[in-house]
């Protein structure tokens, strides 16, 4: 699959501009003129359905002075690479903020008193749901307790929200006692 995305009106930009001509070699322009009057012809033909065949995702890009506050970095790069993406990592801190006792602490705010959890039910989902494993809700570091992300609060509440059992047999599967409900994983 290929996608052609224009950054500029091609109606007004067209393949006849001659700073075009200049960068491009004839056989090149060629393709290209060819290749847009067939998806033009293509689109034109479509009567109905035309929203059918894409999804319009907008992003921003924003210049920062300073690259380290960048969630990505683009660079020129030498040796015939066009551009080298580097992502910048984040601080844990930021990500995933809450240590199991304020996970615990915020889940029974958020439970309202419907249902009172402990840090053994947050071990017990963790472990019978891998969680350890997926970087989007669990970080260790080298020294420091394990931290824990907004999105795995939101995650713990929505299957509480599903099935008000769900820390109970979360635990009864942790306990070894029964491997007994299909677990939907992430």
């Amino acid at each position: 699959m290929m996608a052609l995305v224009y950054d500029i009106d091609p109606n007004l930009h067209t393949f006849d501009s001659p700073i075009i001509k200049r960068k491009l070699s004839k056989d090149t322009l060629r393709w290209w003129s060819n290749f847009q009057i067939s998806v033009r012809d293509k689109v034109q033909s479509f009567t109905i359905g035309k929203e059918a065949f894409y999804i319009p995702i907008n992003l921003k890009l924003a210049i920062v002075k300073n690259p380290n506050k960048a969630d990505i970095v683009l660079s020129s790069g030498a040796g015939g690479k066009n551009a080298l993406i580097v992502e910048v990592p984040k601080s844990p801190d930021t990500t995933h903020p809450h240590r199991q006792k304020e996970v615990v602490q915020l889940i029974n705010q958020r439970l309202s008193g419907r249902k009172t959890i402990t840090p053994y039910d947050i071990q017990s989902a963790r472990k019978v749901y891998k969680v350890d494993a997926k970087p989007d809700y669990y970080y260790k570091s080298k020294f420091a307790s394990p931290q824990h992300s907004n999105a795995f609060i939101n995650w713990l509440v929505e299957q509480f929200d599903k099935d008000s059992s769900f820390f109970y047999r979360a635990r009864q599967e942790y306990k070894g006692k029964k491997t007994m409900f299909d677990r939907q994983t992430f």
